[in-house]
């Protein structure tokens, strides 16, 4: 279900994942860049954990889009190669990563914290909210959540602006607005990327 990749060995299906402590952002990271990396360090710095704890999830299965094929899966992972953490996994929703990486802080943008508290991402039912983000709970997982750039407003989007579900409050914890602003997307960097390379075999 998951592969751990340090960035101090290689890719095996023996290594172990990482322990209770761990920071993990996962993303698709198409391209991993310099925003993803700040994110990691900002989080740590929320969960008083040292840079060593700091891990890039790459899913190869992904709730919202099509699966990785293995060729395309080994170029965003080759990203890593010596450098950063990277795990690769099978594990789509996080009430399932938070069984393969029990005691996890994960890093997420305001965006997807307000889809983890609201009842229509999970069917329109409650009760199957509640499930899932009891299992993130149960495994000792939580969030921390950075603020996101808002399409509809000149404010960012923060965890203070969410309306989570009470029981689970505890669940969440805020990066600073100071300490780190989520402005930077891979679907622009690849935009500009190919703007560029258009301009050069133009």
């Amino acid at each position: 279900d998951a592969v751990a990749a340090p960035a101090s060995g290689r890719t095996d299906a023996r290594a172990p994942l990482p322990a209770a402590g761990a920071v993990i952002v996962s993303g698709a990271f198409d391209p991993w860049h310099q925003g993803h990396r700040a994110l990691g360090a900002a989080a740590a710095a929320v969960a008083a954990a040292p840079p060593g704890a700091i891990w890039y999830e790459l899913p190869i299965i992904n709730a919202d889009k099509a699966p990785l094929l293995p060729r395309e899966a080994w170029r965003r992972a080759a990203q890593f190669a010596g450098t950063g953490n990277l795990l690769l996994s099978r594990a789509p929703l996080f009430h399932d990563k938070a069984l393969l990486y029990p005691g996890a802080t994960f890093v997420v943008g305001a965006d997807t914290a307000e889809r983890l508290g609201q009842p229509r991402f999970y069917g329109a039912s409650e009760r199957a909210m509640e499930l899932a983000l009891g299992k993130i709970e149960a495994a000792g997982c939580h969030f921390v959540v950075a603020c996101r750039t808002s399409t509809t407003s000149a404010a960012p989007l923060c965890l203070e602006d969410l309306h989570l579900p009470q029981r689970f409050a505890g669940l969440f914890t805020s990066i600073p607005v100071e300490s780190f602003r989520m402005d930077v997307s891979s679907t622009e960097i690849r935009q500009a990327t190919a703007a560029e390379w258009h301009q050069l075999t133009s």
